[in-house]
């Protein structure tokens, strides 16, 4: 066998075993649980330098922090729903009609007017009858 033929089949399988390989971890999703897995409180035996106990210097924090990331979260899907209601509000109630052109709402036929024509606005004079 030649040094190319040998060199081109490694590089064959070295690629068919590669793109397995992608295939395999393309299939099985990661676990990514919903709640962290481990509870502040384990935090409360703890070596803690500072003045504070671990309770309000790390358990206390990290509560807060949860309940501020899940009404974070709920405010955000709220304004995504809001969002998508208007967007769609907007796409049925668009008028399909032209900004410009004749198309457009401005370009609608109308009547005929004089530029400052006044008639319409004051009475008639009354016309003399002459006497008999």
């Amino acid at each position: 066998m030649s040094y190319r033929k040998l060199l081109g089949m490694v590089l064959l399988a070295s690629g068919f075993v590669v793109s397995l390989g992608q295939l395999s971890t393309a299939q099985v999703a990661r676990y990514q649980p919903r709640t962290p897995t481990l509870s502040p409180y384990l935090n409360l035996g703890r070596f803690n330098g500072g003045g504070l106990p671990n309770y309000f210097a790390l358990v206390r924090p990290q509560i807060r922090q949860r309940e501020f990331n899940v009404q974070a979260e709920t405010l955000a899907r709220r304004q995504a729903t809001e969002i998508t209601q208007i967007q769609n509000e907007v796409q049925r109630d668009l008028i399909p009609t032209a900004a410009t052109g004749t198309g457009s709402w401005f370009m609608t036929p109308g009547t005929q007017n004089e530029f400052l024509n006044t008639r319409s606005f004051y009475p008639e004079p009354l016309q003399r009858v002459p006497r008999r």
